[in-house]
């Protein structure tokens, strides 16, 4: 791709709310093409200075010309720019905290967009100097999920792993790729009655699995935060886990179908003592 194709993938500096994006995208081009020592100031070539000053203008709006117009040298145009769109004030700070603690999955177009919503905001704050820890953006992450992730957070809990946000992130994404690999199948295996058979449960992330669903006459469930959810079916699921390198059939009877939680549950009781496993805690085996 020539040079001149890379700047047309560089959205033009609009003001504060693009130029933390516009600083690190045109930063990156600039390293490509040769030329960050002379917005560093530190190169001598002539030719090189003008070439980095013309494309620092041609990335920006016109309307945004009256900034720069006298600067005769690429670090004196960063450096301008720099003074009148980088906000790291108390105002800005205040507000990226906002979208922090207030964005809810509910509010997002798919989890994909709140995680991103999240994430970039978390970086944002980064930037300006004002530091969120990792395991305080995976809490953020956890904090907007509306109840039906109840379940997750649990088991997340319970496992002991440590709230990352890559972790989290991915555990939503996941999460959301199977439930739509699940509702594919449900589809899929609607009987000749018209009645939908419980989705296949997955417990392990080798694991696959086969369901015989059968009606039942309990309608709902109580949950942890004493709410209830609708029950669509009961029946028996065969588990393939993989035990020592071996694929072994695990059949796992009164299997509920709980379509509005946001994952796979099951809880084991050893003694006076309740478990979740989880696919990350090898302690707790289903075996």
């Amino acid at each position: 791709m020539s040079s001149g194709n890379f700047m047309t993938t560089i959205e033009k500096l609009n003001g504060r709310e693009n130029f933390i994006t516009w600083q690190f995208a045109v930063q990156a081009y600039l390293e490509h093409e040769g030329l960050w020592e002379c917005v560093l100031g530190n190169e001598d070539d002539a030719e090189k200075n003008i070439k980095a000053k013309s494309k620092l203008i041609l990335l920006v709006q016109p309307t945004n010309y009256f900034h720069i117009r006298k600067c005769t040298t690429p670090k004196e145009v960063w450096t301008k720019l720099q003074s009148a769109f980088e906000d790291s004030g108390l105002c800005r700070k205040v507000a990226l905290i906002r979208v922090l603690t207030s964005t809810k999955l509910q509010d997002c177009k798919n989890v994909e967009h709140y995680v991103n919503t999240i994430m970039t905001a978390s970086h944002k704050l980064n930037d300006i100097g004002a530091n969120v820890s990792d395991d305080w953006v995976g809490t953020f992450l956890l904090a907007g999920l509306p109840d039906t992730y109840h379940p997750m957070i649990m088991a997340i809990e319970s496992s002991g792993q440590l709230t990352s946000s890559d972790y989290i992130k991915t555990k939503l994404l996941q999460d959301v790729k199977e439930l739509g690999s699940a509702s594919d199948t449900s589809k899929a295996l609607i009987s000749s009655k018209g009645k939908k058979p419980a989705t296949n449960k997955k417990h392990h992330n080798n694991s696959t699995s086969s369901s015989n669903v059968s009606n039942r006459p309990i309608s709902e469930i109580l949950i942890a935060n004493n709410s209830f959810m609708s029950v669509n079916s009961i029946g028996q699921v065969s588990v393939v886990v993989d035990r020592d390198g071996e694929n072994c059939s695990v059949p796992i009877s009164n299997v509920l179908h709980v379509p509005d939680l946001a994952m796979n549950l099951l809880s084991l009781k050893l003694g006076n003592k309740t478990i979740i496993p989880d696919d990350k805690d090898s302690s707790n085996n289903i075996l």
